[in-house]
């Protein structure tokens, strides 16, 4: 039998869509394979943006509380706006990470 691996690229794909239309599979993948989770955001923030956008608030903060705050701090730059500030107001330890990696983000252009 041949295994084959899919590129970091087409798991984000994949994943982007089996968020959106069954986002509490998506989590229970990603919280089986975390070592998945950590190399798409390496790869692609903008991609790992789009899943937590897809899911439950308190899914996405576990997600995102298993990173390093700098790769939080990726992650959430790329998430939009909207969806950012509503994962803020509903989950308390999600604003806590979103002030925590602004406060990186910003320290990081200022200097």
């Amino acid at each position: 039998m041949k295994l084959r691996l899919l590129r970091p690229r087409d798991l984000a794909l994949a994943l982007r869509g089996l968020a959106r239309r069954r986002p509490g599979e998506a989590e229970e993948y990603l919280d089986a394979h975390p070592e998945h989770w950590a190399s798409l955001v390496e790869a692609d923030p903008h991609d790992a943006a789009d899943i937590l956008e897809a899911l439950e608030d308190a899914a996405a903060a576990d997600l995102v509380s298993g990173l390093d705050a700098e790769a939080a701090a990726d992650v959430l730059e790329e998430m939009q706006d909207a969806a950012a500030a509503d994962k803020s107001r509903n989950t308390a330890s999600w604003f806590f990470l979103s002030a925590s990696a602004r406060t990186l983000f910003t320290s990081r252009t200022r200097s």
